[in-house]
């Protein structure tokens, strides 16, 4: 999942753009509003934790917290949340949500 819009508090979370993202291994065609997207190598601050046990909210302001005091800045590029499979189908997978921030050095 990739976050396009960054919550600003003012914007309505129905307003709010993301994109589900699948990883591709092999030859793939972009079909119907199906999309192929490369993402380029980037630096990332990245943290994983179990949504049922903390707030993502907490995390996402942890880590825009730690990078006022870091030799980093967040990037332009959007975050984004990884999981190794199916969150919504698999607890285990759900259990270890990943989100990274690209940054880069100030």
């Amino acid at each position: 999942m990739r976050f396009l819009d960054e919550p600003d508090g003012k914007t309505p979370p129905s307003k709010l753009r993301s994109e589900a993202c699948l990883e591709i291994r092999g030859t793939a065609r972009s079909e119907g509003k199906i999309r192929i997207k490369k993402f380029p190598k980037q630096t990332v601050v990245s943290v994983t934790f179990d949504p049922g046990k903390v707030s993502p909210r907490l995390v996402y302001s942890g880590i825009y917290g730690w990078l006022r005091y870091s030799d980093f800045k967040a990037t332009d590029s959007p975050s984004r949340e990884v999981y190794a499979g199916n969150p919504w189908a698999n607890a285990h997978v759900w259990a270890n949500a990943e989100v990274q921030v690209p940054v880069r050095r100030r």
